[in-house]
């Protein structure tokens, strides 16, 4: 089972954003169902491309 899971998604649309969180839970085998009447907080780590000096991701 993958730690990870990378998916591109092109806007901030919530119907699209739904469909790449679930589908990211489920390449790492999380079963979504876990969800049910729970309060959940989802931290994304959002990048761009950048050079080394801009220091984008933690060393």
């Amino acid at each position: 089972m993958p730690e990870v899971s990378l998916i591109q998604c092109n806007d901030y649309q919530l119907e699209n954003l739904k469909d790449k969180i679930y589908t990211s839970f489920s390449n790492i085998g999380f079963d979504v169902k876990r969800f049910n009447k729970a309060r959940v907080v989802v931290k994304p780590n959002l990048l761009m491309p950048a050079k080394e000096e801009k220091a984008i991701i933690t060393h």
